[in-house]
């Protein structure tokens, strides 16, 4: 068996194993005409430098397919121009200076020391549960942000398990004045680790989502977190958005634990 790699906007195949290969986990080198390229990614912490660090080697981020049989674009109706179409083409396609027409794939690769493509990551974040549902973590995390006592949240969700969960970074200004109306003092780590104080913030949490939200994508357990994520401590990058794979190996034990 031979693997491969492409798209409907790549006109198929554009990566295919040699019929020598059997190595496995890969989708080989570039077929002919086509070019592959990759493309720094901030948010999810892959980068081309990656090449330069010890414990990876590769360079990594997301997947760019250029050559002629990258398609124009996606059908804008003349008539009646579907806005999301045209975001979508502005964002999915691109021309270099010399005329080189690029496809945005949003799948997250590695160049093996041998000069093959490895797909590890998609930068959607779409989940599938157990069940076969998919959780938009993005759009868990924006309902969770109109609860008062949070500041940051991240959505997550493995595909073995049939629910999400939710990591939080608490207002620290809500934060206390809540421990403080319960008598439980002001000292945010200790608020964070306090029983009473996450079944609250569970509470209002859940009153937000209920209306928003179908019971799938409504996380069942949530975490906080004393330490806010910020562009300092290399957990958001310099727009502001989650850099989900550093906090996640972070908090992989906090992560267990709501899962246990």
């Amino acid at each position: 068996m031979r693997q491969g790699y492409g798209l409907t906007e790549t006109c198929g195949a554009s990566c295919t194993q040699n019929a020598c290969d059997n190595t496995s986990g890969v989708v080989g080198p570039p077929t002919a005409s086509t070019v592959i390229k990759l493309k720094d990614w901030e948010e999810g912490s892959y980068k081309i430098s990656d090449a330069n660090r010890p414990d990876i080697g590769m360079p990594r981020g997301e997947v760019l397919i250029g050559g002629p049989m990258v398609c124009l674009g996606y059908l804008v109706d003349k008539d009646k121009p579907d806005a999301e179409v045209v975001k979508k083409n502005a964002e999915e396609f691109s021309t270099c200076s010399l005329g080189h027409r690029w496809f945005h794939t949003g799948d997250i690769g590695q160049i093996t020391v041998d000069g093959q493509l490895q797909i590890i990551d998609r930068k959607k974040d779409l989940v599938k549960l157990q069940m076969g549902e998919y959780v938009a973590l993005s759009k868990v995390e924006n309902v969770l942000k109109e609860c008062p006592l949070v500041e940051l949240p991240l959505c997550y969700a493995r595909s073995t398990e049939s629910f999400c969960i939710a990591l939080v970074c608490p207002s620290h200004v809500a934060l206390k004045a809540l421990g403080k109306s319960l008598g439980l003092g002001e000292d945010v780590p200790t608020l964070c680790a306090n029983k009473q104080i996450i079944a609250e913030v569970s509470k209002q949490c859940l009153a937000v989502c209920k209306p928003k939200l179908v019971g799938f994508e409504i996380p069942k357990k949530i975490g906080l977190v004393a330490e806010t994520w910020t562009p300092d401590n290399d957990l958001l990058t310099a727009a502001m958005k989650l850099k989900r794979i550093p906090i996640v190996a972070k908090h992989k034990a906090e992560l267990d634990s709501l899962y246990s």
